[in-house]
């Protein structure tokens, strides 16, 4: 499977390129997984739960670049990574592999100016190479710039998990829970 590359020009008038990753981004791309928690807290993960040398994070996106399951593409502003969109196979049982599991990264500085929206686009017209024609996504029910962009892009809320999420602090969050058919 072969995903072209896309130049997109942003609101502010800046040039990005959206892009599968390669094995060579590995590095990059893992430095932003482990970076990201920090400042972005509607991620699954926190800080520190990312082990620094995690071969099985650098093994997904080798992985990724090469498989008939999975999509992983990368956003670069002035040649720095700074997001990642991912989308996968739900399983490989012929009842559930038409459906995609979703999911997104997006550096804070480089968010308000249309490029969530263009990795989402670009993922979302990669799906049929990978033969998905159903896109699921969870997300924290707080994250509502989140919703409204999921929203835009066509997206669905099918229901809510409640204390889906708890935070270091003890408090949970629940987790609404999107779908999109192509």
């Amino acid at each position: 499977m072969e995903i072209k590359e896309k130049n997109v020009t942003l609101k502010n008038g800046k040039a990005a390129l959206i892009r599968p990753l390669m094995m060579e981004d590995a590095p990059t791309a893992l430095a932003l997984l482990q970076q990201a928690p920090a400042e972005l807290p509607y991620l699954l993960r926190e800080p520190g739960e990312m082990k620094e040398d995690s071969v099985h994070e650098v093994h997904m996106i080798g992985e990724h670049s090469d498989s008939p399951n999975h999509i992983q593409l990368g956003a670069f502003l002035d040649g720095e990574l700074v997001g990642m969109v991912t989308l996968e196979r739900m399983g490989e049982y012929r009842k559930i592999r038409h459906r995609g599991k979703f999911s997104i990264l997006l550096k804070k500085a480089a968010w308000g100016v249309g490029l969530g929206k263009s990795m989402m686009s670009a993922i979302i017209e990669a799906a049929p190479t990978i033969e998905i024609d159903q896109i699921e996504l969870r997300c924290m029910s707080s994250n509502q710039r989140a919703i409204g962009l999921y929203e835009k892009m066509g997206f669905r809320t099918w229901g809510i998990l409640p204390r889906a999420n708890r935070r270091t602090n003890g408090c949970t969050e629940d987790e609404t829970c999107m779908v999109l058919a192509l």
